[in-house]
Protein backbone atom coordinates (compact mmCIF):
# COMPACT_ATOMS: atom_id res chain seq x y z
CA UNK A 1 0.00 0.00 0.00
CA UNK A 2 0.79 4.10 -0.40
CA UNK A 3 -1.01 7.08 0.24
CA UNK A 4 -0.17 10.37 -1.47
CA UNK A 5 -0.94 13.58 0.03
CA UNK A 6 -2.05 15.29 -3.22
CA UNK A 7 -3.23 18.82 -1.71
CA UNK A 8 -2.87 20.16 1.82
CA UNK A 9 -3.10 23.41 3.38
CA UNK A 10 -4.79 25.27 6.18
CA UNK A 11 -7.01 28.47 6.36
CA UNK A 12 -9.26 29.52 8.97
CA UNK A 13 -8.82 27.04 11.05
CA UNK A 14 -9.80 24.37 8.80
CA UNK A 15 -7.07 22.01 7.32
CA UNK A 16 -8.12 20.79 3.84
CA UNK A 17 -6.46 17.75 2.80
CA UNK A 18 -6.59 15.35 -0.16
CA UNK A 19 -5.40 11.93 -0.23
CA UNK A 20 -5.23 9.24 -2.30
CA UNK A 21 -4.49 5.43 -1.36
CA UNK A 22 -3.78 2.48 -3.88
CA UNK A 23 -4.88 -0.51 -2.57
CA UNK A 24 -3.30 -3.89 -4.31
CA UNK A 25 -6.05 -6.60 -3.44
CA UNK A 26 -9.35 -5.54 -3.41
CA UNK A 27 -13.34 -7.28 -3.52
CA UNK A 28 -15.86 -5.03 -4.33
CA UNK A 29 -18.33 -7.25 -1.92
CA UNK A 30 -15.84 -6.15 0.99
CA UNK A 31 -17.21 -3.23 2.22
CA UNK A 32 -14.68 -2.85 5.21
CA UNK A 33 -12.27 -0.86 3.49
CA UNK A 34 -11.59 2.24 5.02
CA UNK A 35 -8.95 4.86 5.57
CA UNK A 36 -8.33 6.47 8.90
CA UNK A 37 -5.85 9.41 9.41
CA UNK A 38 -4.08 9.77 12.52
CA UNK A 39 -3.44 13.01 14.42
CA UNK A 40 -0.34 13.51 16.84
CA UNK A 41 0.49 16.33 18.99
CA UNK A 42 2.99 16.24 21.98
CA UNK A 43 0.28 14.89 24.35
CA UNK A 44 -2.57 13.44 22.30
CA UNK A 45 -3.60 11.55 19.67
CA UNK A 46 -6.72 11.59 17.52
CA UNK A 47 -8.17 8.45 14.72
CA UNK A 48 -10.98 10.28 12.19
CA UNK A 49 -11.80 8.61 9.08
CA UNK A 50 -11.42 9.70 5.12
CA UNK A 51 -15.11 10.15 4.94
CA UNK A 52 -17.07 8.86 1.99
CA UNK A 53 -13.98 7.79 -0.39
CA UNK A 54 -14.39 6.90 -3.82
CA UNK A 55 -13.23 3.49 -4.32
CA UNK A 56 -12.18 2.90 -8.15
CA UNK A 57 -11.11 -0.46 -8.82
CA UNK A 58 -8.16 -1.42 -10.94
CA UNK A 59 -7.78 -4.11 -14.11
CA UNK A 60 -4.95 -5.53 -11.76
CA UNK A 61 -7.45 -6.50 -9.07
CA UNK A 62 -6.41 -3.63 -7.02
CA UNK A 63 -8.05 -0.20 -6.31
CA UNK A 64 -7.25 3.67 -6.13
CA UNK A 65 -9.22 5.03 -3.23
CA UNK A 66 -9.56 8.63 -3.20
CA UNK A 67 -11.34 11.28 -0.39
CA UNK A 68 -10.88 14.41 0.52
CA UNK A 69 -12.12 16.64 3.56
CA UNK A 70 -11.70 19.86 6.13
CA UNK A 71 -10.74 18.57 9.38
CA UNK A 72 -11.34 21.86 11.70
CA UNK A 73 -7.75 22.15 14.02
CA UNK A 74 -8.90 23.97 16.91
CA UNK A 75 -11.51 20.75 17.78
CA UNK A 76 -8.79 18.44 17.10
CA UNK A 77 -7.72 17.34 19.89
CA UNK A 78 -9.47 17.43 23.44
CA UNK A 79 -7.92 19.19 26.44
CA UNK A 80 -4.53 19.67 24.84
CA UNK A 81 -1.96 23.07 23.49
CA UNK A 82 -0.06 22.17 20.24
CA UNK A 83 1.75 24.54 18.01
CA UNK A 84 2.18 21.06 15.67
CA UNK A 85 1.18 17.80 15.08
CA UNK A 86 2.07 15.13 12.93
CA UNK A 87 -0.09 12.85 10.96
CA UNK A 88 0.01 9.35 9.62
CA UNK A 89 -2.13 7.35 7.75
CA UNK A 90 -3.58 3.83 8.19
CA UNK A 91 -6.17 1.35 6.58
CA UNK A 92 -8.85 -1.26 7.68
CA UNK A 93 -9.62 -3.64 5.26
CA UNK A 94 -10.67 -6.96 5.62
CA UNK A 95 -10.11 -7.52 10.05
CA UNK A 96 -6.67 -5.94 9.69
CA UNK A 97 -5.16 -2.89 10.05
CA UNK A 98 -2.21 -1.69 8.11
CA UNK A 99 -0.34 0.99 9.32
CA UNK A 100 2.90 2.88 8.63
CA UNK A 101 1.83 3.10 5.06
CA UNK A 102 4.71 5.12 3.26
CA UNK A 103 3.43 8.65 2.31
CA UNK A 104 4.72 10.97 -0.34
CA UNK A 105 3.93 14.71 -1.14
CA UNK A 106 2.97 15.65 -4.75
CA UNK A 107 4.35 19.00 -3.88
CA UNK A 108 6.28 20.87 -1.34
CA UNK A 109 3.95 22.44 1.46
CA UNK A 110 5.30 25.15 3.71
CA UNK A 111 3.18 24.26 7.02
CA UNK A 112 4.79 20.50 6.09
CA UNK A 113 7.80 18.94 6.97
CA UNK A 114 8.81 15.27 6.47
CA UNK A 115 8.66 13.63 10.03
CA UNK A 116 9.48 9.76 8.64
CA UNK A 117 8.86 8.02 5.64
CA UNK A 118 4.93 7.25 6.83
CA UNK A 119 4.44 10.44 8.61
CA UNK A 120 4.55 14.21 7.72
CA UNK A 121 4.99 17.36 10.07
CA UNK A 122 2.58 20.34 9.95
CA UNK A 123 3.14 23.29 11.83
CA UNK A 124 0.01 25.21 12.52
CA UNK A 125 0.69 27.80 14.95
CA UNK A 126 -0.35 27.92 18.70
CA UNK A 127 -3.87 26.12 19.27
CA UNK A 128 -5.62 25.48 22.69
CA UNK A 129 -8.56 23.63 23.50
CA UNK A 130 -8.17 23.72 27.11
CA UNK A 131 -11.22 25.13 28.90
CA UNK A 132 -10.64 26.84 32.57
CA UNK A 133 -13.80 24.60 33.37
CA UNK A 134 -13.75 25.27 37.16
CA UNK A 135 -13.92 29.11 36.65
CA UNK A 136 -16.54 29.35 34.37
CA UNK A 137 -19.65 30.25 36.87
CA UNK A 138 -19.60 33.72 36.70
CA UNK A 139 -19.20 33.78 32.90
CA UNK A 140 -22.46 31.23 32.81
CA UNK A 141 -24.50 33.02 35.25
CA UNK A 142 -24.06 36.90 33.55
CA UNK A 143 -25.19 34.80 29.90
CA UNK A 144 -28.49 33.52 31.68
CA UNK A 145 -29.14 36.84 32.94
CA UNK A 146 -28.76 38.25 30.06
CA UNK A 147 -31.21 35.49 28.39
CA UNK A 148 -34.18 36.18 30.96
CA UNK A 149 -33.57 39.93 30.16
CA UNK A 150 -33.83 39.05 26.43
CA UNK A 151 -37.07 36.76 27.17
CA UNK A 152 -38.71 39.11 29.03
CA UNK A 153 -38.06 42.20 26.11
CA UNK A 154 -39.14 39.18 23.68
CA UNK A 155 -42.27 38.93 25.33
CA UNK A 156 -42.81 42.61 25.34
CA UNK A 157 -42.12 42.86 21.83
CA UNK A 158 -44.70 40.05 21.57
CA UNK A 159 -47.38 42.00 19.77
CA UNK A 160 -44.82 43.47 17.31
CA UNK A 161 -43.97 40.03 15.93
CA UNK A 162 -47.61 39.37 15.33
CA UNK A 163 -48.38 42.28 13.68
CA UNK A 164 -45.41 41.93 11.00
CA UNK A 165 -46.49 38.76 10.76
CA UNK A 166 -50.30 39.55 10.31
CA UNK A 167 -48.67 42.29 7.25
CA UNK A 168 -47.38 39.65 5.35
CA UNK A 169 -50.77 38.80 3.99
CA UNK A 170 -50.85 42.47 2.49
CA UNK A 171 -50.63 42.41 -1.09
CA UNK A 172 -46.58 42.38 -2.45
CA UNK A 173 -45.15 39.54 0.51
CA UNK A 174 -45.40 36.41 0.63
CA UNK A 175 -45.09 34.85 3.69
CA UNK A 176 -44.95 30.97 1.55
CA UNK A 177 -41.57 32.34 1.22
CA UNK A 178 -40.79 33.50 5.08
CA UNK A 179 -41.66 30.27 6.51
CA UNK A 180 -43.01 26.35 5.63
CA UNK A 181 -46.40 25.49 6.93
CA UNK A 182 -49.25 24.02 4.67
CA UNK A 183 -52.24 26.44 6.61
CA UNK A 184 -51.78 30.00 6.66
CA UNK A 185 -52.64 30.42 10.50
CA UNK A 186 -49.46 27.59 10.91
CA UNK A 187 -47.13 29.63 9.04
CA UNK A 188 -48.42 32.96 11.09
CA UNK A 189 -47.28 30.82 14.77
CA UNK A 190 -44.41 29.67 13.06
CA UNK A 191 -42.90 32.64 12.27
CA UNK A 192 -44.08 34.64 15.46
CA UNK A 193 -42.11 31.74 17.36
CA UNK A 194 -39.01 32.24 15.03
CA UNK A 195 -38.93 35.89 15.46
CA UNK A 196 -38.95 35.73 19.00
CA UNK A 197 -36.61 32.80 19.52
CA UNK A 198 -33.93 34.45 17.45
CA UNK A 199 -34.73 37.92 19.21
CA UNK A 200 -34.22 36.07 22.93
CA UNK A 201 -31.02 34.39 21.63
CA UNK A 202 -32.59 30.87 22.08
CA UNK A 203 -31.35 29.46 18.60
CA UNK A 204 -32.33 26.30 20.02
CA UNK A 205 -35.47 27.40 21.54
CA UNK A 206 -37.21 25.92 24.60
CA UNK A 207 -34.34 23.36 24.67
CA UNK A 208 -31.76 25.63 24.66
CA UNK A 209 -33.09 27.71 27.36
CA UNK A 210 -33.14 23.80 29.12
CA UNK A 211 -29.61 23.62 29.06
CA UNK A 212 -28.75 27.32 30.02
CA UNK A 213 -31.07 25.59 33.67
CA UNK A 214 -29.23 22.73 33.95
CA UNK A 215 -25.56 24.74 32.94
CA UNK A 216 -26.27 27.10 35.77
CA UNK A 217 -27.24 24.63 37.99
CA UNK A 218 -24.81 22.51 37.65
CA UNK A 219 -21.85 25.26 38.23
CA UNK A 220 -23.99 26.92 41.35
CA UNK A 221 -23.98 23.67 43.02
CA UNK A 222 -20.48 23.04 42.07
CA UNK A 223 -19.29 26.24 43.77
CA UNK A 224 -21.38 24.66 46.44
CA UNK A 225 -19.76 20.69 46.65
CA UNK A 226 -16.29 21.96 46.47
CA UNK A 227 -15.43 18.32 47.22
CA UNK A 228 -16.93 16.20 44.55
CA UNK A 229 -17.77 12.54 46.48
CA UNK A 230 -19.63 9.06 45.23
CA UNK A 231 -20.91 8.00 41.92
CA UNK A 232 -23.74 8.75 39.21
CA UNK A 233 -25.14 6.50 37.54
CA UNK A 234 -27.08 8.64 34.39
CA UNK A 235 -29.23 6.73 31.96
CA UNK A 236 -31.30 8.38 28.81
CA UNK A 237 -32.45 4.71 27.73
CA UNK A 238 -34.09 2.70 30.78
CA UNK A 239 -36.00 3.37 34.24
CA UNK A 240 -34.15 0.73 36.15
CA UNK A 241 -31.08 -0.83 37.01
CA UNK A 242 -30.04 -3.50 34.49
CA UNK A 243 -27.25 -3.96 32.05
CA UNK A 244 -23.87 -3.46 32.38
CA UNK A 245 -25.14 -0.55 35.50
CA UNK A 246 -26.57 -3.51 37.53
CA UNK A 247 -23.19 -6.01 37.17
CA UNK A 248 -21.26 -2.65 38.54
CA UNK A 249 -23.23 -1.68 41.03
CA UNK A 250 -23.20 -4.79 43.02
CA UNK A 251 -19.64 -4.68 43.12
CA UNK A 252 -19.83 -1.32 43.94
CA UNK A 253 -22.55 -1.46 46.79
CA UNK A 254 -20.77 -2.64 49.60
CA UNK A 255 -18.35 -0.16 49.46
CA UNK A 256 -18.65 2.64 51.93
CA UNK A 257 -19.72 5.63 48.77
CA UNK A 258 -22.62 7.40 48.13
CA UNK A 259 -24.24 6.20 44.58
CA UNK A 260 -26.68 8.22 43.49
CA UNK A 261 -28.90 7.34 40.20
CA UNK A 262 -30.49 9.73 37.26
CA UNK A 263 -32.29 6.84 35.01
CA UNK A 264 -34.73 7.73 32.94
CA UNK A 265 -35.75 6.97 29.04
CA UNK A 266 -35.31 10.23 27.67
CA UNK A 267 -32.44 13.05 27.83
CA UNK A 268 -32.21 15.35 30.76
CA UNK A 269 -33.28 18.44 28.83
CA UNK A 270 -36.62 16.45 27.61
CA UNK A 271 -37.57 16.01 31.49
CA UNK A 272 -39.15 19.10 33.66
CA UNK A 273 -37.42 21.94 35.48
CA UNK A 274 -37.73 19.75 38.48
CA UNK A 275 -35.72 16.86 37.12
CA UNK A 276 -33.29 19.14 34.89
CA UNK A 277 -32.16 20.87 38.33
CA UNK A 278 -32.13 17.24 40.10
CA UNK A 279 -29.72 15.92 37.53
CA UNK A 280 -27.58 18.77 37.59
CA UNK A 281 -26.98 19.21 41.28
CA UNK A 282 -26.04 15.49 41.33
CA UNK A 283 -23.22 15.76 38.56
CA UNK A 284 -22.25 18.34 40.98
CA UNK A 285 -21.91 16.45 43.87
CA UNK A 286 -20.18 13.38 41.89
CA UNK A 287 -16.73 12.37 41.72
CA UNK A 288 -17.66 9.35 39.06
CA UNK A 289 -20.12 9.95 36.12
CA UNK A 290 -21.20 6.02 34.94
CA UNK A 291 -23.29 6.33 31.42
CA UNK A 292 -24.06 3.87 28.76
CA UNK A 293 -24.86 5.92 26.19
CA UNK A 294 -24.68 9.45 24.13
CA UNK A 295 -25.86 11.80 26.89
CA UNK A 296 -25.12 14.71 25.01
CA UNK A 297 -25.66 17.23 28.16
CA UNK A 298 -22.82 16.53 29.92
CA UNK A 299 -20.82 17.80 26.96
CA UNK A 300 -22.90 21.78 27.00
CA UNK A 301 -22.07 21.44 31.06
CA UNK A 302 -18.15 22.07 30.48
CA UNK A 303 -17.80 19.28 34.02
CA UNK A 304 -15.13 19.84 36.58
CA UNK A 305 -12.36 18.61 36.01
CA UNK A 306 -12.85 16.72 39.48
CA UNK A 307 -15.64 14.54 37.42
CA UNK A 308 -14.63 11.84 35.67
CA UNK A 309 -16.70 10.51 33.46
CA UNK A 310 -16.88 6.71 32.35
CA UNK A 311 -18.52 5.31 29.27
CA UNK A 312 -19.91 1.69 30.20
CA UNK A 313 -20.62 1.33 26.32
CA UNK A 314 -23.89 -0.57 26.48
CA UNK A 315 -22.88 -2.96 22.95
CA UNK A 316 -20.31 -5.44 22.90
CA UNK A 317 -17.35 -5.24 20.66
CA UNK A 318 -17.24 -3.04 17.69
CA UNK A 319 -19.37 -4.63 14.61
CA UNK A 320 -20.88 -1.89 13.48
CA UNK A 321 -19.60 2.16 12.70
CA UNK A 322 -20.64 4.26 15.48
CA UNK A 323 -20.33 7.92 16.45
CA UNK A 324 -16.80 9.60 14.40
CA UNK A 325 -16.62 6.26 12.56
CA UNK A 326 -19.22 7.69 10.81
CA UNK A 327 -17.81 11.09 10.10
CA UNK A 328 -19.47 12.24 6.63
CA UNK A 329 -23.00 9.97 6.88
CA UNK A 330 -26.32 11.04 7.56
CA UNK A 331 -26.83 10.47 11.06
CA UNK A 332 -22.78 11.01 11.86
CA UNK A 333 -22.03 13.45 14.85
CA UNK A 334 -20.64 17.16 13.55
CA UNK A 335 -16.59 17.43 13.49
CA UNK A 336 -17.48 19.70 16.26
CA UNK A 337 -19.57 17.38 18.73
CA UNK A 338 -17.98 17.18 21.65
CA UNK A 339 -20.46 14.71 23.68
CA UNK A 340 -18.30 11.64 23.28
CA UNK A 341 -14.60 13.34 23.92
CA UNK A 342 -15.52 14.41 27.71
CA UNK A 343 -14.84 10.92 28.42
CA UNK A 344 -11.82 9.82 30.91
CA UNK A 345 -12.52 6.21 30.78
CA UNK A 346 -14.00 3.63 27.95
CA UNK A 347 -14.44 0.15 28.98
CA UNK A 348 -14.44 -3.16 26.11
CA UNK A 349 -14.02 -6.16 25.45
CA UNK A 350 -10.56 -6.81 24.05
CA UNK A 351 -7.58 -5.24 23.03
CA UNK A 352 -7.89 -5.61 19.36
CA UNK A 353 -11.50 -2.95 19.03
CA UNK A 354 -9.39 -0.11 21.31
CA UNK A 355 -9.16 1.76 18.07
CA UNK A 356 -12.01 1.46 17.10
CA UNK A 357 -13.82 2.52 20.27
CA UNK A 358 -10.73 5.38 20.30
CA UNK A 359 -11.81 6.25 17.15
CA UNK A 360 -15.81 6.12 17.59
CA UNK A 361 -15.73 8.00 20.25
CA UNK A 362 -12.75 10.58 19.40
CA UNK A 363 -11.06 10.24 22.43
CA UNK A 364 -6.94 9.23 22.91
CA UNK A 365 -6.50 5.34 22.67
CA UNK A 366 -4.95 5.08 25.99
CA UNK A 367 -8.22 6.35 27.32
CA UNK A 368 -9.64 2.70 26.40
CA UNK A 369 -9.59 -0.09 28.28
CA UNK A 370 -9.98 -3.57 27.89
CA UNK A 371 -11.28 -4.92 30.96
CA UNK A 372 -14.50 -6.57 29.63
CA UNK A 373 -18.08 -6.04 29.80
CA UNK A 374 -19.44 -6.55 32.93
CA UNK A 375 -22.98 -7.57 31.58
CA UNK A 376 -21.49 -10.94 30.70
CA UNK A 377 -19.44 -11.97 33.86
CA UNK A 378 -23.07 -14.21 34.02
CA UNK A 379 -22.49 -16.04 30.92
CA UNK A 380 -18.88 -17.00 31.66
CA UNK A 381 -19.91 -18.65 34.93
CA UNK A 382 -21.51 -22.07 34.41
CA UNK A 383 -22.81 -22.69 37.64
CA UNK A 384 -25.01 -19.45 37.00
CA UNK A 385 -26.08 -20.76 33.19
CA UNK A 386 -27.97 -23.25 34.60
CA UNK A 387 -29.32 -21.10 37.44
CA UNK A 388 -30.61 -18.95 34.74
CA UNK A 389 -32.15 -21.29 32.70
CA UNK A 390 -34.16 -22.81 35.88
CA UNK A 391 -35.37 -19.32 36.36
CA UNK A 392 -36.42 -18.69 32.77
CA UNK A 393 -37.86 -22.22 32.78
CA UNK A 394 -39.97 -21.20 35.75
CA UNK A 395 -41.31 -17.86 34.35
CA UNK A 396 -41.71 -19.68 30.93
CA UNK A 397 -43.37 -23.29 31.66
CA UNK A 398 -44.45 -23.28 28.05
CA UNK A 399 -40.92 -23.05 26.61
CA UNK A 400 -39.11 -26.36 28.66
CA UNK A 401 -38.69 -29.46 26.62
CA UNK A 402 -38.78 -27.34 23.25
CA UNK A 403 -36.07 -26.95 20.47
CA UNK A 404 -35.94 -22.26 20.99
CA UNK A 405 -35.08 -20.13 17.51
CA UNK A 406 -34.65 -16.58 19.05
CA UNK A 407 -35.18 -14.07 16.21
CA UNK A 408 -33.03 -11.08 17.48
CA UNK A 409 -32.33 -8.54 14.88
CA UNK A 410 -31.36 -5.01 14.59
CA UNK A 411 -33.23 -2.21 13.67
CA UNK A 412 -33.24 -0.07 10.60
CA UNK A 413 -32.70 3.99 9.99
CA UNK A 414 -30.45 6.49 11.69
CA UNK A 415 -31.90 6.51 15.26
CA UNK A 416 -34.98 6.18 18.04
CA UNK A 417 -36.93 8.49 15.95
CA UNK A 418 -36.49 6.47 12.79
CA UNK A 419 -36.10 2.94 13.09
CA UNK A 420 -37.72 0.33 11.88
CA UNK A 421 -37.23 -3.48 10.48
CA UNK A 422 -39.66 -4.56 7.04
CA UNK A 423 -42.74 -6.03 8.43
CA UNK A 424 -42.74 -8.38 5.18
CA UNK A 425 -38.92 -9.83 5.18
CA UNK A 426 -39.48 -12.00 8.09
CA UNK A 427 -43.00 -14.06 8.19
CA UNK A 428 -43.41 -15.55 11.73
CA UNK A 429 -46.25 -18.05 10.98
CA UNK A 430 -44.33 -19.16 7.21
CA UNK A 431 -41.42 -19.75 9.12
CA UNK A 432 -42.77 -22.12 12.03
CA UNK A 433 -44.96 -24.06 10.19
CA UNK A 434 -41.94 -25.44 8.22
CA UNK A 435 -40.12 -26.74 11.05
CA UNK A 436 -41.35 -29.36 13.25
CA UNK A 437 -43.65 -29.26 16.12
CA UNK A 438 -41.05 -29.67 18.97
CA UNK A 439 -39.37 -26.22 17.84
CA UNK A 440 -40.48 -22.80 19.30
CA UNK A 441 -39.88 -19.01 18.25
CA UNK A 442 -39.01 -16.15 20.17
CA UNK A 443 -39.37 -12.74 18.86
CA UNK A 444 -36.68 -9.85 20.58
CA UNK A 445 -36.93 -6.60 18.24
CA UNK A 446 -34.85 -3.99 18.82
CA UNK A 447 -36.49 -1.60 21.75
CA UNK A 448 -36.15 1.23 18.81
CA UNK A 449 -38.58 -0.71 16.78
CA UNK A 450 -42.14 -0.75 17.32
CA UNK A 451 -43.54 -3.82 15.29
CA UNK A 452 -46.08 -6.46 15.74
CA UNK A 453 -47.22 -9.22 13.64
CA UNK A 454 -50.44 -10.72 13.80
CA UNK A 455 -49.70 -14.42 14.34
CA UNK A 456 -52.25 -17.49 13.43
CA UNK A 457 -54.08 -18.72 16.71
CA UNK A 458 -52.56 -22.15 15.83
CA UNK A 459 -49.56 -20.65 15.76
CA UNK A 460 -49.77 -18.62 19.40
CA UNK A 461 -48.48 -21.89 21.31
CA UNK A 462 -45.39 -21.59 18.87
CA UNK A 463 -44.93 -17.94 18.71
CA UNK A 464 -43.84 -15.72 21.23
CA UNK A 465 -42.70 -11.99 21.06
CA UNK A 466 -41.03 -11.54 24.01
CA UNK A 467 -39.78 -7.43 22.58
CA UNK A 468 -41.36 -5.68 25.42
CA UNK A 469 -40.37 -7.84 28.41
CA UNK A 470 -37.17 -9.66 29.12
CA UNK A 471 -33.24 -8.83 28.73
CA UNK A 472 -32.03 -10.17 25.53
CA UNK A 473 -29.67 -11.82 27.30
CA UNK A 474 -31.12 -13.97 29.33
CA UNK A 475 -33.11 -15.26 26.85
CA UNK A 476 -30.33 -16.52 25.50
CA UNK A 477 -29.55 -18.90 27.92
CA UNK A 478 -32.44 -21.22 26.51
CA UNK A 479 -32.22 -20.18 23.26
CA UNK A 480 -31.17 -23.10 20.59
CA UNK A 481 -30.38 -21.18 17.34
CA UNK A 482 -29.92 -17.58 17.03
CA UNK A 483 -31.03 -15.84 13.92
CA UNK A 484 -29.98 -12.00 13.74
CA UNK A 485 -28.52 -9.83 11.24
CA UNK A 486 -26.23 -7.24 11.76
CA UNK A 487 -26.77 -7.06 15.48
CA UNK A 488 -24.35 -7.17 18.10
CA UNK A 489 -26.13 -9.83 20.53
CA UNK A 490 -23.54 -12.02 18.46
CA UNK A 491 -20.89 -11.43 21.31
CA UNK A 492 -23.07 -12.63 24.11
CA UNK A 493 -24.21 -15.36 21.53
CA UNK A 494 -20.63 -16.41 21.19
CA UNK A 495 -19.60 -17.10 24.68
CA UNK A 496 -22.31 -19.68 25.12
CA UNK A 497 -21.40 -21.04 21.62
CA UNK A 498 -24.94 -21.17 19.98
CA UNK A 499 -25.18 -21.84 16.93
CA UNK A 500 -26.15 -18.63 14.53
CA UNK A 501 -27.72 -17.80 11.28
CA UNK A 502 -27.34 -14.21 9.44
CA UNK A 503 -30.76 -13.23 7.82
CA UNK A 504 -28.94 -10.60 5.62
CA UNK A 505 -31.60 -10.23 3.29
CA UNK A 506 -30.46 -7.08 2.55
CA UNK A 507 -27.27 -6.68 3.02
CA UNK A 508 -26.10 -4.74 0.39
CA UNK A 509 -28.54 -2.07 1.07
CA UNK A 510 -27.35 -2.21 4.63
CA UNK A 511 -23.49 -1.97 4.07
CA UNK A 512 -24.01 0.76 1.61
CA UNK A 513 -25.37 2.92 4.23
CA UNK A 514 -23.74 1.79 7.69
CA UNK A 515 -20.45 0.43 7.56
CA UNK A 516 -18.65 -2.01 9.21
CA UNK A 517 -15.40 -1.85 11.35
CA UNK A 518 -14.68 -5.77 9.87
CA UNK A 519 -15.67 -7.47 6.91
CA UNK A 520 -19.04 -8.70 7.05
CA UNK A 521 -19.03 -11.59 5.48
CA UNK A 522 -15.72 -12.71 6.65
CA UNK A 523 -16.15 -11.60 10.32
CA UNK A 524 -19.25 -12.95 11.17
CA UNK A 525 -19.65 -16.57 13.36
CA UNK A 526 -22.38 -18.39 10.84
CA UNK A 527 -24.08 -18.88 8.01
CA UNK A 528 -25.32 -16.04 6.11
CA UNK A 529 -28.86 -16.66 4.08
CA UNK A 530 -30.70 -14.32 1.99
CA UNK A 531 -34.30 -15.75 2.38
CA UNK A 532 -36.26 -17.22 4.53
CA UNK A 533 -36.74 -20.12 3.11
CA UNK A 534 -32.67 -20.40 3.03
CA UNK A 535 -33.51 -19.74 6.67
CA UNK A 536 -35.84 -23.09 7.58
CA UNK A 537 -33.29 -25.04 5.42
CA UNK A 538 -30.23 -24.03 7.34
CA UNK A 539 -32.30 -25.08 10.72
CA UNK A 540 -33.46 -28.55 9.12
CA UNK A 541 -29.88 -29.33 7.62
CA UNK A 542 -28.00 -28.25 11.14
CA UNK A 543 -26.11 -26.25 8.87
CA UNK A 544 -24.82 -23.31 10.90
CA UNK A 545 -20.95 -23.71 10.00
CA UNK A 546 -20.67 -23.25 13.98
CA UNK A 547 -17.02 -23.92 13.58
CA UNK A 548 -16.74 -20.23 13.32
CA UNK A 549 -18.21 -19.31 17.14
CA UNK A 550 -15.37 -20.31 19.56
CA UNK A 551 -12.42 -18.46 17.15
CA UNK A 552 -14.77 -15.56 17.43
CA UNK A 553 -15.18 -15.37 21.10
CA UNK A 554 -11.48 -16.00 21.57
CA UNK A 555 -10.59 -12.68 19.44
CA UNK A 556 -13.43 -10.84 21.34
CA UNK A 557 -12.75 -11.48 24.31
CA UNK A 558 -9.21 -11.07 25.97
CA UNK A 559 -10.35 -11.99 29.61
CA UNK A 560 -13.15 -15.03 30.00
CA UNK A 561 -12.91 -15.60 33.83
CA UNK A 562 -16.23 -13.45 34.82
CA UNK A 563 -14.34 -10.44 36.58
CA UNK A 564 -15.35 -7.99 34.12
CA UNK A 565 -17.43 -6.10 36.73
CA UNK A 566 -15.01 -6.47 39.55
CA UNK A 567 -12.20 -5.13 37.29
CA UNK A 568 -14.05 -1.94 36.56
CA UNK A 569 -15.65 -1.46 40.17
CA UNK A 570 -11.81 -1.29 41.35
CA UNK A 571 -10.96 1.17 38.61
CA UNK A 572 -13.73 3.04 39.88
CA UNK A 573 -12.92 2.97 43.45
CA UNK A 574 -9.50 3.80 42.93
CA UNK A 575 -10.65 7.79 41.32
CA UNK A 576 -13.65 8.11 44.03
Amino acid sequence: MKATIEELFILEGMLNLSLMVSVEDYDPLDHSLRVILIYKNQEDERRIPLPNPIIKQEEDGGAIVFGSYAYNIEKLFWDSAWDHFTLEVEVAYQNKNYRGIPLDLTQKFKMVERESEAAVRINCGPYSNIYKKDYIFPHIFMIFILRIINLMLGIISMPLFLLTGLLAYLPGYDIERMIEGKKASTRLVRYVGRRFFRFCGLNKGVVGFYEDVIKLTYHLASSIFVRKSGILIVSNRRTDLTGNFQFVYDKLKGQKVPIRFWLRDREPIECGIGAQISFAIKAARSKVILVDDFIPILATMMLSRKTKVLQLWHACGSFKTFGFSRLGKKGAPNQMDEAHRIYDGVFVSSTSICKNYSEGFGVRESKVYPYGIPRTDVFFDKANRQIMRDKLYETYPMLKGKKVILFAPTFRGNGKQSAYYEKNAFVPDAFIEGLPEDYVLLIKHHPFVNLKYKIKDQNKGRIFDFSAESEINDLLFITDVLITDYSSVIYEASILDIPMLFYAYDQEAYLATRDFYPGFTSFVPGKIVRTQEELVGSILDGDFEQDKVAPFCRDNFDNQDGKSSERIADYIMKLV
